[in-house]
């Protein structure tokens, strides 16, 4: 089973935003881990999905298989402490 995080953004909106795509990835059987301060405050709302504050040391994600974030993430600019593959969006998604 392939392992994502996703760095969702800072807003409540947009953060929901990433959360419906957490939870298709989780439904189409992919093991995700969201990260977002907000979000984790809610996070019995969202069963399927892991949801965790905002991680301080990146280098922590090199677990995952896949890391996905905004293109204004905290993590792209420490995305050299990171092994794995991040993708990135501005906005694609939405």
């Amino acid at each position: 089973m392939k392992s994502v995080a996703i760095i969702c953004s800072k807003g409540v909106g947009d953060g929901l935003t990433w959360m419906v795509i957490a939870h298709n990835l989780s439904v189409n059987g992919y093991k995700v881990v969201a990260y977002s301060d907000i979000i984790s405050e809610i996070d019995s709302c969202f069963p399927n999905v892991k949801v965790y504050p905002f991680v301080k040391d990146v280098s922590s994600l090199n677990d995952f298989d896949l890391i996905v974030a905004d293109d204004h993430s905290h993590v792209l600019k420490q995305k050299n402490l990171i092994k794995n593959k991040i993708n990135y969006s501005k906005r694609a998604f939405f």
